[in-house]
């Protein structure tokens, strides 16, 4: 199965400052945004106003015919788990934020089968993280994702 990916990790909520996150983890995100901002979506020719306060982090658009989220991920869990207390610490302190690992998977000619070790899922899990799929099949050609 060919196809497109990138993992993000994100802090998503009402109520936090972006900057303060930066700061908090020592760790340059890839793009914030605060609650109202506009901005535009990939292959969009119209502006969204922000619902809430974001901050990302994300691995390099791969392409992979084997689809292997899971080395990526572990990239990234790298990167994290020494701060996995702070990450947990932050929602805890605020119940308006959202830890989340984002998966997003451009997939073309069939059903892409997705697969992470417990070992992942819990290491996940002891950030107070939630995972989330964004998977889409465009049959035969993905469209420009960047």
């Amino acid at each position: 199965m060919a196809g497109k990916f990138y993992i993000e990790f994100s802090f998503r909520g009402d109520d936090f400052s972006p900057e303060e996150i930066t700061t908090s983890l020592g760790i340059t995100p890839s793009r914030t945004w605060k609650k109202g901002d506009r901005r535009t979506p990939k292959n969009a020719n119209t502006k969204v106003v922000c619902k809430n306060n974001g901050w990302v982090i994300r691995t390099e658009e791969k392409t992979d015919e084997n689809n292997n989220m899971e080395e990526q991920i572990e990239l990234l869990l790298a990167r994290l788990t020494p701060l996995a207390y702070k990450i947990k610490e932050i929602c805890s302190n605020n119940k308006k934020i959202e830890a989340i690992f984002c998966c997003v998977l451009y997939a073309i000619e069939a059903n892409p089968q997705v697969y992470f070790k417990s070992m992942i899922v819990r290491q996940i899990s002891d950030m107070g993280a939630s995972i989330w799929f964004d998977v889409y099949n465009f049959g035969d050609d993905i469209p420009n994702s960047k």
